[in-house]
């Protein structure tokens, strides 16, 4: 006997399909409708350091006197804190800033003391104190000390006072003063042509003014040639060679008494050393070192020999040339 009809069972079996889909798509809208929930949940979710709404941090902020009446203890002391961290903020940028002023002000040179090291008779230093302060006016930038460039200074105004050997910066002298250190040249030789003297120092460098009292040898003209034609003997590199040959001469223990210029040269020079009977012939177009070792090495030889010879010619380099 047949309980079900074929019709009936097909059809329950479809019901139940369509009741398991019906539940997959209401279990879906639930999962979903969660996931929303909780997405607007943690929107809604109040992050560290965000103002909380209806609360009166902006109200203190713009210090309304009911706001701060009625904050509480918590908003007033973050209210505090902020004012205290910008308050040491503003603090320190003003000291940081008051400090690299004060710097700027301590190394600015606005005046110049000139002091002169080694030469006391110089009182009146005017016009070492204006090229200073031209070479300044030039370069602005280097009013600062700690950009002020020693060496250039120091070219200038030797440049304007040939007597001037080196220029040193000092330092601090106030506030707007720079002190400097000026050392003069002293002279070891002189030329008088027609109304100017020429002086030359150890270096072999040439000047006219002289601020020292201990006397200095005198270069004798015997040349003949005429003061208008002076110029072809009075260069630097002549006095240079002057200057060299009296250095070197007294470092190897001779001291120069006498410096001529021979009848009819330009180009020579001779020298007496004390205790030396006879002249040494110099040229300027060879080194004078070398010259000077092999006439102290000719005195020795003659010394040795109980000669003395008219005089000694070294200008020719490893040669020496005398007359009995």
């Amino acid at each position: 006997m047949d309980f079900f009809k074929k019709g009936e069972f097909g059809k329950k079996n479809s019901s139940r399909k369509h009741e398991n889909e019906r539940d997959f798509k209401a279990g879906d809208e639930r999962r979903n409708r969660r996931r929303r929930l909780d997405k607007e949940s943690k929107k809604r979710q109040y992050s560290r350091g965000k103002t909380i709404a209806g609360s009166t941090f902006s109200r203190l902020h713009r210090l309304e006197e009911d706001a701060i009446k009625s904050a509480t203890s918590r908003e007033k002391i973050h209210r505090l804190s902020n004012l205290r961290r910008k308050i040491v903020t503003i603090f320190f940028v003003t000291v940081f800033l008051a400090i690299i002023l004060l710097f700027l002000i301590w190394q600015f040179t606005s005046s110049v003391r000139i002091s002169v090291v080694n030469a006391d008779n110089i009182k009146d230093v005017s016009r070492y104190k204006k090229s200073i302060n031209d070479y300044l006016k030039s370069n602005p930038m280097q009013r600062f000390r700690f950009s002020t460039n020693v060496k250039n200074l120091q070219n200038y105004i030797i440049s304007k006072d040939s007597e001037v050997q080196s220029v040193d910066q000092v330092g601090f002298a106030g506030f707007g003063v720079t002190k400097f250190n000026i050392t003069i040249r002293r002279p070891v030789a002189s030329w008088q042509i027609g109304e100017t003297k020429y002086y030359v120092d150890r270096q072999g460098l040439s000047f006219k003014k002289d601020f020292f009292d201990k006397p200095v040898i005198s270069i004798v003209d015997d040349s003949g040639i005429k003061s208008n034609d002076t110029k072809a003997i009075v260069s630097d590199r002549f006095l240079s060679f002057v200057g060299r040959v009296l250095d070197i001469s007294e470092k190897n223990g001779q001291k120069v008494t006498k410096v001529s210029i021979p009848r009819g040269k330009t180009r020579q020079i001779e020298i007496n050393y004390d205790g030396v009977n006879y002249p040494i012939l110099l040229s300027i177009s060879n080194p004078p070192g070398s010259q000077i070792e092999n006439a102290i090495r000719a005195i020795k030889y003659f010394a040795g020999k109980g000669e003395t010879p008219k005089y000694i010619d070294v200008r020719v380099p490893q040669k020496v040339f005398y007359i009995n």
